[in-house]
């Protein structure tokens, strides 16, 4: 008997088609896998994009690298091939943690030390305190949004009382699975195409009212730069948001990929504006730094 077998296997996992990069990425690889068997080809390799500039030969930032291989291998503090700066982050980061060894367990929210320095940034960012406390971080942003549709969800997973979560069309298909998983219903709001791909408040509107006769609405997913459209809002996405308090009453703000002035400066938010005041403290920032 097979312990794992399609039909005891959770019905919401095998739903779940995260076809991420499809029928072309896989052609790419049988292609690279036929040049290496040496079949005659009009080319000699093939590149894929699929967000990995490191893949397509972009080099990597060094002082990542160092303080990263400072933290693997302390000895290398004391070695002059290093710069003072990345030796002097990475005996902050060991300094903060227990044992000073990146092998030994941290926080669940992820190192302290390293959320005060994110918490730093963003208050420097936009003229406003942020707390430590209040960041998570994540192993990538992939396991913060499963983590996000994990908490936004109601009591029932199951007809009008389930939750629902509103999705950019086209968009990221992660958090179609990761909502197919809890059997979640998926409200799609279409990307205006004639203004390339922008966000559209009167359509965000539509999919809301029209999605509360089957599920409790209660997350809105925003992506800027937009995935896979490619479009940008250099005034934030909660500008064009601007009066739309009946479209987003009561509903969670995932903000995903955000560059640096995609989010209006908190400051701003509660000098200029009162709708967004009050949203700003349902903003959940799913950042990749």
């Amino acid at each position: 008997m097979e312990i794992l077998a399609e039909e005891i296997i959770n019905p919401a996992f095998i739903r779940v088609n995260y076809s991420l990069r499809g029928w072309l990425f896989r052609r790419a690889i049988e292609i690279r896998q036929e040049l290496a068997r040496g079949e005659a080809k009009p080319f000699s390799e093939v590149l894929e994009h699929i967000g990995n500039p490191q893949g397509m030969g972009q080099p990597p930032i060094t002082f990542f690298r160092q303080v990263l291989g400072l933290l693997l291998c302390p000895d290398f503090l004391d070695d002059p091939s290093f710069p003072q700066d990345a030796k002097n982050r990475a005996k902050q980061i060991l300094n903060g943690i227990p044992g000073h060894t990146i092998s030994s367990y941290t926080a669940a929210e992820g190192i302290n030390v390293v959320r005060q320095d994110i918490a730093h940034f963003i208050s420097q960012r936009d003229g406003y305190p942020a707390a430590s406390d209040n960041i998570v971080v994540t192993s990538g942003g992939a396991e913060g949004i499963e983590v996000m549709m994990g908490i936004v969800q109601t009591g029932t997973n199951e007809g009008r009382g389930r939750a629902g979560v509103m999705l950019p069309v086209p968009g990221y298909s992660l958090y179609q699975a990761r909502l197919l998983q809890h059997n979640s219903y998926q409200i799609h709001y279409r990307l205006d195409e004639e203004s390339d791909w922008s966000l559209n408040v009167t359509e965000l509107k539509r999919a809301l009212e029209e999605a509360r006769s089957y599920c409790v609405p209660r997350g809105l997913v925003l992506i800027n730069p937009g995935n896979p459209t490619g479009w940008f809002s250099s005034v934030g996405l909660y500008h064009p948001l601007n009066g739309a308090e009946c479209a987003c009453q009561s509903t969670a703000h995932f903000c995903q990929r955000m560059p640096s002035n995609s989010l209006p400066p908190l400051s701003f938010l509660s000098k200029e504006n009162s709708f967004l005041k009050e949203h700003a403290k349902r903003i959940f920032s799913v950042s990749q730094f």
